[in-house]
């Protein structure tokens, strides 16, 4: 399994065809290159294939460095913690070679996400296209310290509307666990490479004496750190609305659209107790796809099952909410017996300056909207006191509103769109 010595030219990462990569990948020897392959991840195909085989480089060999034609370097936490398996698959080739990247010059988080994206795309019947992808991401480099003009990194994906959850917040420990990867017969060969027509320096066909064209061996992706990818600026690869098709924007919004639907995260604390604010409320989070479990699941069963519980769950919260309003329904009429609140005037004078806020959708912008001021809890049973609940009571009404014209005319009350929407699905029969 260890590699054989191969000749300096090959495997020296000080030439000159190196110095454009960053210390960090360009330094570090795998650590199976020095222990001989011990805690090695073996599990690179899907079962029962025997197609491929790991080996580990020897000591001068670096994550970037070049391997046999039809090999490349792969980080073990791809295979172990994010479930790629080889041959990889039309869409996770299709991003490599649009890139121009080899595997390993992308970030794990980013590979995370490469594959989360497309089990998504599965799970809502639609194809991932590329176009599609990088409206959906963009591009994120690295400035490794030092000669940074000069030098490149490992390259991220960064969310243009947040779906997914990040896999790790801080990937520790990959970059000196690597091996890279050789196919074994003309399956795993045909997977990797593919032969067409040789070309000259202007790109021009090339024909042999016997006026045949000649053929040459190409890589369905880059087999190889590569620069070139460097050369063009980030927002080369991006593509914007105007550049999708009706289909892709359309299947844009359905992912968009299943996200909203999770119901909010509680926020607990290491006991698994939710965490409560300053007044008692617990305090929550707007939910995403959870890309780790995501990752984890190692049927297409166990993903459809990840996928429904999110779904059931977001039903289970329609029928709660909608409970939940008859209930508060009931509690306003109640409470609109009794005279309103000393504070009603500022109450008024609170609302005309501040935004209408969507307790559900608050979350959706939560790195640019301050947290939504606390609205007053009415205690029915002694509303003309003070207008506000006990601590204890768990109960959330409207501030009442009859003898306070003003309130109703400059504060009308309305539901949100998502509440709306909730309200339309349940239809007549459930009021």
């Amino acid at each position: 399994m260890t590699e054989e010595q191969a000749p300096a030219s090959t495997s020296n990462v000080d030439g000159d065809d190196y110095a454009w990569v960053a210390d960090e990948p360009r330094n570090t020897i795998s650590k199976y290159s020095l222990n001989g392959g011990e805690g090695i991840f073996r599990t690179i195909q899907r079962s029962p294939a025997t197609d491929w085989k790991l080996c580990i480089p020897n000591t001068s060999r670096r994550i970037c460095s070049k391997f046999q034609w039809g090999s490349f370097p792969m980080y073990q936490i791809a295979f172990e913690q994010m479930g790629y398996r080889l041959p990889f698959s039309d869409f996770e080739v299709a991003v490599f070679r649009y890139l121009h990247l080899t595997p390993s010059q992308l970030h794990p988080n980013s590979l995370a996400f490469i594959r989360a994206f497309e089990m998504t795309a599965a799970y809502l019947g639609f194809l991932p296209t590329i176009p599609l992808f990088f409206h959906a991401f963009h591009l994120q480099r690295s400035k490794p310290k030092g000669d940074a003009a000069n030098k490149f990194g490992w390259v991220s994906l960064k969310q243009s509307t947040k779906l997914f959850e990040i896999f790790l917040e801080s990937v520790r420990g990959f970059k000196d666990c690597y091996f890279f990867v050789k196919p074994l017969n003309s399956i795993s060969w045909q997977s990797v490479i593919y032969r067409g027509p040789a070309k000259d320096a202007t790109g021009a066909p090339l024909v042999g004496p016997d006026g045949r064209q000649i053929l040459e061996d190409y890589s369905h992706f880059p087999l190889s750190w590569r620069k070139s990818h460097y050369m063009k600026p980030a927002s080369d690869f991006v593509y914007s609305t105007e550049e999708l098709t009706v289909e892709e924007l359309s299947n844009y919004e359905q992912m968009k659209a299943f996200v909203d639907s999770f119901p909010r995260k509680y926020y607990e604390d290491e006991e698994g107790n939710p965490v409560l604010d300053g007044e008692g409320f617990p305090l929550t989070k707007k939910a995403f796809i959870d890309t780790k479990r995501l990752l984890a699941c190692k049927s297409e069963a166990e993903m459809e099952a990840l996928f429904q519980e999110m779904s059931t769950v977001a039903a289970k919260l329609r029928k709660s909410k909608a409970a939940k309003e008859k209930r508060q329904a009931a509690m306003l009429g109640a409470s609109s017996v009794a005279a309103p609140s000393p504070g009603g005037d500022n109450i008024d004078n609170a609302r005309t300056n501040t935004a209408v806020v969507d307790l559900d959708d608050v979350a959706v912008h939560g790195e640019t909207q301050p947290r939504p001021a606390k609205v007053s809890r009415v205690d029915i049973t002694n509303t003309s006191a003070t207008g506000r609940a006990t601590p204890s009571s768990p109960r959330f009404v409207l501030p009442p509103a009859i003898g306070s014209p003003d309130l109703v005319r400059k504060s009308p009350v309305a539901l949100s769109d998502a509440e709306q929407a909730i309200m339309n699905d349940m239809g007549p029969e459930a009021l």
